[in-house]
């Protein structure tokens, strides 16, 4: 066609389709090398294929098998880029992970099957394939039998037009100017490993870009599983482990050479991330509710969201304890910098407290209770929070129980305690600090403002003010013998009811315990409060004291019925303000030697002689008053002050006026509760009074006295073992 005498033939008249055949032939060699080239880049072709188009590489530009090789590898590699590269939206990133090991899975199983050959002496194993490149280059130039082609496929013989094809071509048979040696295991294994390490710098690199876009664990680990079950079913139809030791002599794991750490790392940023956020909206949360407590109360919470996912190409899991450690740290550092908040609010809070001359404000006191109940009940209110700190197996109670028996005989050994238990315990115990902390705020903030208005009346020197103050006294007649042996019957009046002050900063100093929920209340707070208000009464009657010994012209005379009085709000108030736990303290005892001087300067403004008259009836007037107001004041005396039992020999008129108390905690503090000591102290009053010569009342009138009725049955009643309702304490007392 090319010939000058050819340009004038009739045929390229008839045929002009003939020149752009001519054309379309000219460009065939550097088409067929494209598209050989283009399906190397892809991941869902068969073996076959890829040996097919190998070979057509190879005759076409003359190369060697590691030259087919090293094409193979490039493709791959530029496979692998494209991947990388290619946009990414939202769950795709999923499938651009999943398709890179999918991609890097498939070459290795692919360049076993076109390059390995199995070394003499062992025989093949036929589920692993090997050296298809050579035998598809055998078939393709080997000698045929004449009347077959050599290129040509088969079914191309049934074609019309083959008749026309000169037997030039279907005779054709490529030959390669180089022999195709085998590759040997030491390049083979070589090269691989070469490439293995280029694309493992790229790919940590890609899916490193890629895994910022992933701004959950959750989807780190939809990611995370969706590898495992990839390569897992690789694993599970393929020898993976006899394709690596094949090729590179040594086992390869895709997931923890190339993407473990990188997820671990993200995983890292994405909790600090999360836990920064956390301790910010804290912060916020903490100062907004803060604000809304100096208009109405508020209520505040944290959420902590744990992070834990539930064998196989690789261990899922193997890196849970790193996650847990993470996880861990970060918890933990978030709490603090919540505690760090709380800390500065409260010294702020204390701050201006401290400063305040007046009383303390709704407000500011509320801000501070809610400082100090968010820190106590943090760890019962965010169950994730042990969780994250002990871990999934760490935060259920396992522990085992000590027997019953083994208590009893000593034998209860000290379980160990695990590194996360202690961190645990630690951090339990900085908030419980903090809390208890606040409380302190709280209950000197109280005190100071309760006992500073008891001070002022207590100090106020007029005659009026001691009126203003002045309560109940009762008359008791009483008998005494003159010189000459006859009785005389005298009156005497006594103090029974103490101080309104003192009856003021009592119900106050209740009510201010009671309107902030007393139950909720730590024990070392409620014991922290009534020393720090008997410590500070006590300074009002030591300045009283001094005020006295000075004996001032213009001030008010200490007379002996005022000391009276102060006499029995002192001791009153001791016993009421001291709790039983704080025996035997050093401060108590100071604050006994302090209570002692001031009851010795009361003492000597009171007649000696009175004062022996006076004593019985004043301890006796006390010890009523104080059980009287036991369940009135309860969260103060607490559960050690409350009488359950009566010393002494006390009247018929006596016992019906007094209902024993119960000892363990009261839940409803007004409702009489009936208790065993109540029936033992019961008891133990009415075989007092049977040694008794004179009763009261006469006989006679007793049967006509309300409940005689009650009374006959819990006597007859009390004979017997059988349980009945008239044994109760409070009912029983309720028929004296």
């Amino acid at each position: 066609l090319d010939a000058p005498r050819a340009r004038s033939s009739p045929v390229l008249a008839r045929f002009p389709i003939l020149l752009r055949q001519v054309a379309a032939a000219s460009h065939l060699r550097s088409t067929i090398l494209q598209e050989s080239k283009a399906l190397l880049r892809s991941r869902a072709v068969s073996d076959q294929a890829v040996a097919e188009a190998l070979c057509a590489i190879m005759l076409l530009e003359d190369s060697s098998p590691c030259q087919a090789l090293a094409d193979f590898l490039l493709a791959r590699k530029m496979a692998i880029q494209q991947l990388l590269n290619q946009p990414h939206h939202g769950a795709g990133i999923k499938a651009q992970v999943c398709s890179l090991m999918e991609l890097l899975t498939t070459t290795l199983y692919q360049a076993h099957a076109l390059f390995y050959t199995v070394p003499e002496g062992m025989s093949p194993d036929p589920a692993l394939p090997c050296g298809l490149l050579f035998s598809t280059l055998e078939s393709t130039t080997g000698q045929h039998p004449a009347g077959r082609g050599g290129v040509l496929e088969e079914d191309l013989k049934l074609s019309s037009w083959f008749k026309y094809l000169p037997e030039s071509v279907v005779e054709f048979q490529p030959a390669l100017r180089t022999l195709a040696h085998p590759i040997s295991q030491e390049h083979l294994r070589e090269t691989l490993q070469q490439w293995i390490s280029m694309c493992s710098d790229d790919i940590r690199a890609g899916v490193s870009s890629l895994l910022v876009y992933v701004r959950s664990m959750k989807g780190l680990a939809g990611i995370r599983d969706a590898v495992w079950e990839l390569l897992s079913s690789e694993s599970g139809s393929h020898s993976w482990e006899a394709v690596c030791r094949r090729l590179l002599d040594r086992p390869v794991s895709l997931w923890e050479d190339l993407l473990q750490q990188l997820f671990l790392d993200r995983l890292q940023t994405l909790t600090k991330e999360g836990f920064d956020s956390i301790s910010s909206s804290s912060k916020q949360l903490l100062t907004l509710a803060l604000q809304e407590l100096e208009v109405k109360p508020g209520s505040s919470a944290l959420s902590k969201e744990p992070a834990v996912q539930p064998r196989s190409a690789f261990d899922r899991f193997a890196d849970a304890g790193t996650v847990r450690g993470l996880l861990r740290d970060q918890c933990i550092a978030c709490v603090q910098h919540v505690l760090g908040c709380v800390r500065e609010e409260l010294q702020r809070a204390q701050g201006l407290l401290g400063g305040q001359l007046g009383p303390p404000g709704d407000a500011r006191l509320n801000a501070v209770l809610f400082m100090a109940r968010l820190c106590q009940s943090l760890p019962e209110l965010c169950p994730h929070l042990q969780r994250c700190v002990l871990g999934q197996e760490g935060s259920a109670d396992t522990a085992p129980k000590e027997t019953r028996s083994n208590k009893k005989l000593g034998k209860g050994k000290a379980q160990e305690v695990t590194p996360e238990q202690a961190k645990w315990q630690g951090l339990k115990a900085e908030l419980l600090q903090q809390s208890l902390l606040a409380y302190q705020i709280w209950s000197s903030a109280v005190t100071k403002s309760l006992v500073q208005c008891f001070t002022h009346t207590l100090l106020l020197d007029t005659a009026g003010s001691v009126l203003a103050t002045a309560t109940n006294w009762d008359e008791i007649e009483i008998q005494e013998e003159t010189e000459s042996g006859s009785s005389v019957t005298s009156k005497i009046r006594l103090p029974v009811q103490p101080s309104w002050h003192v009856q003021c900063l009592l119900f106050s100093l209740c009510q201010e315990v009671n309107r902030v929920g007393g139950h909720t209340l730590p024990k070392v707070t409620l014991q922290e409060l009534l020393r720090t208000c008997m410590a500070e009464v006590l300074a009002a009657y030591q300045k009283l004291m001094e005020q006295k010994q000075e004996k001032k012209v213009d001030t008010f005379p200490l007379t002996q019925t005022r000391a009276l009085q102060l006499l029995y709000d002192l001791r009153y108030l001791s016993i009421i303000l001291t709790a039983k736990g704080e025996e035997g303290k050093p401060s108590r005892i100071k604050q006994d030697s302090g209570i002692e001087k001031v009851i010795d300067f009361l003492e000597g403004h009171i007649d000696p002689f009175d004062l022996d008259v006076f004593t019985p009836h004043l301890n006796s007037n006390l010890n009523r008053l104080v059980q009287r107001t036991s369940v009135l004041f309860g969260l103060l005396t607490g559960t050690e002050n409350q009488y359950t039992s009566r010393s002494g020999a006390l009247s018929s008129q006596e016992l019906h006026n007094i209902l024993p108390l119960a000892s363990s905690q009261i839940r409803f503090g007004l409702l009489p509760l009936s208790m065993s000591s109540s029936r033992k102290s019961k008891s133990t009053a009415r075989s007092t009074e049977r040694v008794q010569v004179a009763p009261v009342l006469p006989r006679e009138d007793e049967a006509s006295r309300p409940g005689s009725l009650f009374r006959q049955l819990v006597t007859e009643d009390e004979d017997t073992a059988a349980p009945s309702l008239f044994k109760l304490g409070w009912l029983s007392g309720m028929t004296k």
